[in-house]
């Protein structure tokens, strides 16, 4: 995997741009987040982004399969490694870290909030079990 070197604000914002203008004319997607070491100040492998999608859309695809598909249309625009995720049915741990990220954009900003709020909650609760098996198994505290 080749390593991107730091990019400026700039540059970030005119690729944030030209994925936001590609997703966002997909009637599937709710709302996208772009997330991980693209939005921080070092050099980054790929430009991670996921993507919430309607309820009567999942029941039709496989998701692997639309991950892929959607990651090649815009790595073919881009020319840089898109790694695109759906978030609907992932782990807990990875909804709350995609949430951190920024949101690229959002249609129905209902299901954006209900969707953050349930995450932060059972993350929060989560987190909590979470510490005290670190604390147990590495004898911690």
């Amino acid at each position: 995997m080749r390593v991107i070197p730091k990019l400026n604000e700039n540059k970030k914002l005119i690729i944030k741009n030209k994925i936001k203008n590609i997703i966002e004319k997909k009637n599937e997607i709710i709302f996208a987040y772009v997330h991980g070491s693209f939005m921080l100040d070092i050099p980054f492998h790929d430009v991670d982004v996921a993507v919430f999608l309607h309820d009567h859309y999942l029941k039709d695809i496989i998701t692997l399969d639309y991950e892929i598909q959607l990651s090649i249309e815009l790595e073919l625009v881009l020319k840089l490694p898109i790694d695109v995720k759906t978030i609907n049915n992932k782990p807990l741990s990875f909804q709350y870290n995609v949430t951190k990220g920024k949101v690229l954009f959002c249609k129905e900003k209902q299901v954006l909030y209900n969707f953050i709020e349930i995450t932060w909650m059972k993350y929060l609760d989560y987190k909590f079990y979470l510490d005290e098996a670190f604390k147990y198994l590495f004898h911690i505290g």
